[in-house]
């Protein structure tokens, strides 16, 4: 199979006056170099949650998700937001990164081998928090 994502995102919803908005990222061949595209992100937000699973594992045992801001971002560079520190079959990132972005937001999963399925939950807040 070849790669491919699908990207669910929930409506927006406020608690204690924040504006959350919730994305579900399913990655099917998932792998080192693959990456997808999160669209309606807010210019302006803060990254509060990213936690992605191996739901089936195939090859891959670990993967190591990190996230860009820009669509040529490079791993350190200008544009990166964050990645977990290290690789596992579970990972969750659960530190505020602020964001601003031109609407989107690219994530990797960045799996040690392909004929991987990983699902990713990524939860952003509205604004600097």
């Amino acid at each position: 199979m070849a790669y491919s994502y699908t990207v669910t995102r929930s409506d927006p919803t406020t608690l204690d006056g924040v504006t959350y908005v919730t994305y579900t990222v399913v990655e099917t061949d998932a792998g080192a170099a693959t990456e997808y595209t999160l669209t309606g992100v807010p210019t302006v937000g803060t990254l509060t949650l990213a936690r992605a699973e191996l739901t089936v594992a195939g090859a891959a045992m670990t993967m190591q998700p990190e996230f860009g801001e820009t669509a040529t971002w490079t791993s350190g560079a200008a544009g990166h937001v964050d990645q977990a520190t290290a690789a596992a079959a579970y990972i969750r990132i659960g530190t505020n990164k602020r964001l601003i972005t031109g609407g989107s937001l690219y994530g990797r999963t960045i799996g040690d081998a392909t004929a991987t399925t990983v699902t990713t939950k990524i939860v952003i807040a509205y604004g600097h928090i």
